[in-house]
């Protein structure tokens, strides 16, 4: 089953070059261009995983975590930021990982393929609260 990824960034060229190299490795890629229409599509497109920006005019990243929080939806989160996070800054947000800006594509594929499942091929769990059952 091909998964689907969010891709959420307010830089065109960022979208475009992460739209086509994830299309490339056989991903089904949605983007936005902004935080509140990456909310709107969330539910209807069911993402398995999304790339979301930090920095975005409006509604930054976190504010977009924080709405899925409220949402309880359970999907892996990877930031993509010029900052540097510590695991238990990670933890705090609710989020899976991120990725320093610029980066190389096979990082960033790295780190998509380690969230989309666990060792144990099973759905990984971006939210601190326990998976449903």
């Amino acid at each position: 089953m091909t998964k689907r990824i969010l891709v959420v960034d307010d830089i065109g060229y960022i979208l475009d070059l992460v739209q086509y190299m994830l299309q490339k490795e056989g991903f089904e890629v949605v983007t936005s261009s902004d935080a509140t229409s990456a909310l709107a599509q969330i539910e209807s497109i069911a993402p398995d995983l999304i790339l979301l920006d930090v920095m975005m005019p409006k509604m930054s990243g976190y504010e977009v975590i924080d709405q899925l929080r409220d949402l309880h939806l359970s999907i892996p989160i990877i930031l993509l930021t010029v900052k540097q996070h510590t695991p238990e800054e990670l933890q705090q947000l609710g989020v899976a990982d991120y990725l320093r800006k610029p980066f190389h594509q096979q990082d960033l594929l790295s780190k998509i393929r380690e969230h989309l499942s666990d060792r144990n091929g099973n759905t990984f769990h971006s939210t601190t609260q326990p998976p449903p059952t």
